[in-house]
């Protein structure tokens, strides 16, 4: 996450370096898109942990919520927002697809919890 800072931050100078003035407007969206990374890391530890118990079913739930979240918001936002409202909507979509797994992840770790439980 601290590289994701350090990124984000150092974007406007570094690209305008290394691209020049005339893909200034790429900066904003290469910093959205960074901040998507982080968030992907992040849920990536719900998405194996549904994967490593064997919960296939759930990943591919969680997936598909993200795909009919994406797919209306991109053709919504493209028009609007260009290329920045998509780099929006990837953000927002990887936010949908780890909620989901994170919920689902729970949900998965409470009934193994109460099946595991000893009876008294």
């Amino acid at each position: 996450m601290l590289v994701t800072v350090a990124v984000v931050l150092i974007a406007p100078p570094l690209l305008h370096r290394l691209l020049g003035p005339e893909f200034g407007p790429a900066i904003v969206v290469f910093q959205v898109l960074a901040g998507a990374r982080v968030v992907a890391f992040w849920g990536q530890i719900f998405a194996w942990g549904l994967a490593a118990s064997k919960q296939d079913g759930a990943y591919l739930l969680a997936s598909s919520l993200g795909m009919v979240c994406s797919v209306p918001l991109n053709l919504a936002a493209v028009g609007r927002w260009g290329v920045l409202g998509v780099a929006g909507v990837s953000l927002v979509s990887e936010c949908v697809v780890n909620g989901a797994c994170f919920v689902l992840m729970h949900r998965h770790v409470a009934r193994s919890s109460r099946a595991a439980a000893p009876s008294p």
